[in-house]
């Protein structure tokens, strides 16, 4: 691999790294919904991303989220990510609030949804419940409850960190409309014009922070990239065990052997035989560099350890760059 492409790997990893460890700015978060029983919704596909990174647990509610998380964890401009995220009752400052990358920038801020859905003019769709008033018998009061985002990515480029919201839906037509019932009631007039409501109002909270929206679907992602990204991720979980100097030499020999055509099988087996490497090491090294963007193959095609591994052709980050922009 070029020295040129290593070093600038390198720099964005240390963007990233000062912006996520930015000194006076909190990215504490816990999913308003999580991952397990109790809290998923039963109708729902729940499963849970441990991040080696991040420190944090991230919680997935569908496939179609499953499906494309792994391209957001991808990005070499993601230095944070908000999952099942809440939407502010009342007036907020914008997610970065406080980031130390802002200084000296303009602040946006966010007028709340019950103030947007009055703006709108669509009060009635916002979401409630009824809360028992204790020790008065058979009294409730209505209680506003907060709408939920799937993804709010914290992003970082050479203008500093901004935010984009990943809404994820099963298809293009499921977007601002009613989620799926228990039973096969007919939906209805009025739940297809509340979920169309409640769209707007998300829009324009988002628009009042310029936080851009991107609308995506599983069929928007290549299928093979998706299960490589999902296959890759599950090597980072634990580092690798080999000594530094070990891995600065296994790296080399997988980058000669992508450069040459030669299966990375026929390198891990030679490193077992005469050092008595780890195969599990060398694999969870192999991957890991491809994750890290160190090792550059083409992730449009399929990753067999006992097969040539192709050159990148196509950079998947330049292809679905759209998705990340301000």
């Amino acid at each position: 691999m070029d020295d040129d492409v290593v070093e600038s790997a390198k720099s964005f990893e240390a963007m990233r790294a000062r912006a996520r460890n930015a000194p006076g700015w909190s990215c504490d978060h816990q999913a308003a919904i999580q991952a397990k029983p109790g809290q998923a919704p039963q109708m729902s596909w729940a499963y849970r991303i441990e991040h080696p990174v991040f420190g944090q647990t991230i919680h997935v509610l569908s496939r179609a989220e499953y499906v494309l998380v792994f391209l957001a964890l991808y990005s070499d401009k993601l230095f944070w990510l908000r999952d099942q995220f809440k939407f502010d009752l009342f007036a907020g400052p914008h997610p970065l609030h406080g980031h130390p990358g802002l200084l000296g920038q303009p602040v946006r801020q966010h007028s709340g949804t019950l103030e947007i859905a009055r703006y709108l003019e669509v009060f009635d769709s916002h979401p409630w419940t009824m809360k028992v008033l204790e020790g008065i018998e058979q009294s409730s009061v209505p209680v506003p409850l907060e709408m939920l985002g799937d993804f709010l990515l914290f992003l970082v480029d050479n203008k500093g960190p901004y935010c984009v919201h990943f809404d994820i839906k099963s298809s293009a037509a499921a977007h601002g409309k009613p989620g799926p019932q228990r039973f096969n009631a007919g939906v209805g007039i009025k739940r297809n014009e509340n979920a169309a409501n409640k769209n707007a109002i998300k829009a324009h909270y988002m628009a009042e922070l310029g936080i851009r929206q991107v609308f995506l679907h599983p069929g928007l992602l290549d299928t093979q990239v998706a299960c490589n990204l999902r296959f890759l991720f599950q090597w980072t979980v634990r580092s690798v065990e080999l000594g530094f100097i070990e891995q600065q030499e296994l790296a080399e020999l997988f980058r000669t052997a992508l450069r040459l055509g030669t299966p990375p099988a026929l390198v891990i087996a030679r490193c077992a035989s005469r050092w008595g490497w780890s195969a599990t090491e060398c694999r969870r090294l192999l991957f890991q560099s491809i994750w890290r963007r160190e090792l550059r193959v083409d992730l449009f095609d399929a990753i067999l350890v006992d097969r040539a591994l192709q050159p990148e052709r196509r950079d998947v980050l330049l292809v679905y760059e759209n998705w990340f922009m301000r």
